[in-house]
């Protein structure tokens, strides 16, 4: 048995020599129950305070892609009296102590990635009606407390029944080696509904939306996947704009979709991309809009911001 465990420390510290560090439980595989709660080893969640669960929150599936289970995630409300109403189910990579020293977001980490990768479901909720949220999955790399690389993947609408991929490039801003990583994923983002005698409306999350995730993995390689890096051939400018927006469109694809969201998730548009393409925004108000453009492979989304 100790020649065993010599042989796993030595294949854990050469992976790490080698820059290729994973994402501990990032199949989300092994879980604990702690109190009333189970819990993915290694990340931390908001159980707790989730009135009804295990009918909604962080929760454990055998709906898996690989392996024997996933991460499910469903909104319900969460109430912290005299602060807020939320309804985010929510899983952060790290560990939440107790209620005093709070959560403690992110890990030790010095390896530098070039993308990730997951796959994902998704089934949207139905109250309040007509309201669309939106599920988020954020990743961020830091140096001496200093973000210097990040990824971020946005999902909103028609429910996704079948396991689907998704892959992210990491966009890195520094050379340096990163010390700490942090990666967040929620079924719900569109606001928390503050207790305030503010008369500006709420924004509510969705109770119900669902998001089920697995096989979370960092890629080292130099060849990124080949549907990603097609979608990467293609450029918007102006961004911020005002009137119009030029699409360079470089992948020759004509069955690329391309659509416009608001930030609560709404589409605006959504029309076939051709090679060159302009669309007119001068009906849009100031603010930020998420784009999105659609393979059947893959997608990409960016920010928009309008400025009149």
């Amino acid at each position: 048995m100790k020649h065993i465990y010599s042989f796993i420390v030595i294949l854990f510290v050469t992976a790490s020599l080698f820059g290729q560090q994973q994402i501990p439980n990032s199949s989300f595989e092994n879980w604990t129950q702690s109190g009333s709660t189970l819990e993915l080893d290694s990340w931390f969640s908001v159980n707790t305070l989730t009135p009804s669960y295990p009918n909604y929150g962080t929760l454990r599936t055998t709906d898996a892609y690989d392996g024997t289970y996933a991460l499910k995630l469903r909104s319900g409300q969460i109430l912290i009296p005299g602060m807020f109403n939320d309804t985010t189910a929510l899983l952060a990579l790290g560990s939440f102590p107790s209620f005093e020293e709070g959560p403690k977001f992110g890990i030790p980490f010095t390896s530098k990635p070039i993308s990730c990768s997951f796959y994902f479901k998704y089934t949207p909720g139905t109250y309040p009606a007509g309201v669309v949220d939106t599920a988020l999955f954020y990743l961020k790399l830091n140096k001496n407390g200093h973000s210097m690389a990040n990824a971020e993947w946005i999902y909103y609408g028609n429910a996704v029944s079948e396991w689907t991929k998704v892959n992210l490039t990491l966009n890195y801003y520094s050379d340096e080696t990163p010390d700490t990583i942090y990666v967040n994923f929620v079924s719900s983002l569109s606001g928390i509904s503050q207790f305030s005698d503010s008369h500006e409306p709420d924004i509510p999350n969705v109770i119900g939306n669902e998001l089920l995730i697995d096989k979370l993995e960092l890629n080292y390689n130099s060849g990124l996947d080949d549907n990603l890096s097609l979608l990467n051939k293609i450029n918007v400018y102006p961004n911020p704009a005002s009137d119009f927006i030029t699409i360079n469109n470089e992948t020759l694809n004509s069955d690329i979709l391309f659509s416009v969201y608001d930030i609560m998730g709404r589409c605006i548009s959504s029309e076939k991309l051709g090679s060159n393409f302009t669309y007119n925004t001068k009906n849009l108000n100031s603010g930020v809009y998420i784009i999105e453009f659609k393979s059947n492979q893959a997608s990409k989304q960016e920010k928009l911001i309008i400025q009149k």
